[in-house]
């Protein structure tokens, strides 16, 4: 395992070594099989997180929520989709006490706070940069659209998406 460039038990792929990669020799890039199994490993980090989402909601929300975004367009859908499929980020710079305290402002976001304590700063940083990452790929009448969507969520709604993304 001291060769491997990745050793993470939780996914489906072969350990590779680092000499095989850079030699070109382990298949990695150009083995349809091997390339599947990392887009089914996205696809789960998806999956996985659209439960995460749903499932402290109560029943009628899950149900509101569903029904709202399945009335969203196809590319707002599939920005949406990518981000969850990145997973999270290793490292972002810490939110400042006033990023904090304007990301508590909204009810959704407060009840992130409280929630995370002490983890707020990272969570906040981590929260901010996917949702400018992901609107970034939008258009700007996508970016409106998404943007009107998310503020008419149920705060509990919005809450379950914003910590989810902090992961």
């Amino acid at each position: 395992m001291a060769n491997d460039v990745v050793f993470r038990p939780d996914w489906s792929l072969t350990s590779v070594s680092g000499a095989a990669t850079i030699a070109g020799g382990s298949g990695f890039f150009n083995d349809g099989a091997r390339v599947t199994d990392v887009a089914a490993y996205r696809r789960n980090v998806g999956e996985q997180a659209v439960q995460n989402v749903l499932a402290p909601l109560a029943e009628d929300e899950r149900a509101d929520l569903d029904a709202s975004l399945a009335e969203l367009p196809e590319t707002i859908r599939e920005a949406f989709r990518a981000e969850l499929q990145m997973g999270t980020t290793g490292s972002v710079r810490a939110a400042t006490e006033a990023e904090i305290d304007r990301f508590a402002q909204d009810e959704a976001g407060a009840l992130c706070v409280k929630e995370w304590r002490g983890k707020s700063a990272r969570n906040v940083a981590i929260v901010t940069m996917r949702l400018k990452r992901t609107m970034k790929t939008m258009s700007p009448t996508d970016r409106e659209i998404a943007a009107d969507w998310f503020e008419d969520l149920e705060p509990e709604a919005r809450a379950a998406v914003l910590k989810e993304l902090g992961k």
